[in-house]
């Protein structure tokens, strides 16, 4: 891991970064911790990001994440999953970013199943808005 400007971060590096979360139960927000993104995205001003998770057994992770191995050139210390449903997008502000730790890269061809998982996620979301809202019509 090395510590880099916010500013040298590019598309497929996997980083780390201070998130909070919203406990879906109770509507509280979590206390800041490090996690592993991957830049999705990487503009002059805002870094677009999927988090990543080690729980790769459960059915959610199964259906909306796509696995990465752990290896060298990515720097994962354990078999992950990227995340690739909107309520896992993360936008990171380059300017309120100190610095961030770089773990690695993912290769093209992951980087590729990625996008097209991410796509694929956002097609159900929008299929089930529309079924909902069409039933809510009738």
């Amino acid at each position: 891991m090395e510590e880099i400007s916010p500013y040298d971060v590019k598309r497929k590096d996997i980083i780390g970064v201070k998130l909070s979360f919203i406990n879906k139960e109770t509507g509280e927000q979590t206390t800041p911790v490090k996690r592993p993104c991957l830049v999705i995205q990487s503009t002059d001003d805002e870094l677009i990001c999927r988090t990543i998770t080690s729980r790769t057994d459960n059915y959610l992770t199964k259906k909306y994440g796509v696995r990465i191995n752990k290896n060298d050139e990515n720097g994962l210390n354990k078999d992950s999953a990227v995340l690739c449903t909107d309520d896992n997008e993360v936008i990171l502000n380059k300017a309120n970013l100190a610095s961030c730790e770089r773990y690695g890269q993912i290769t093209s061809k992951e980087h590729l199943a990625v996008m097209k998982h991410v796509t694929h996620c956002n097609r159900m979301e929008f299929q089930t808005k529309y079924t909902v809202n069409k039933g809510m019509q009738r």
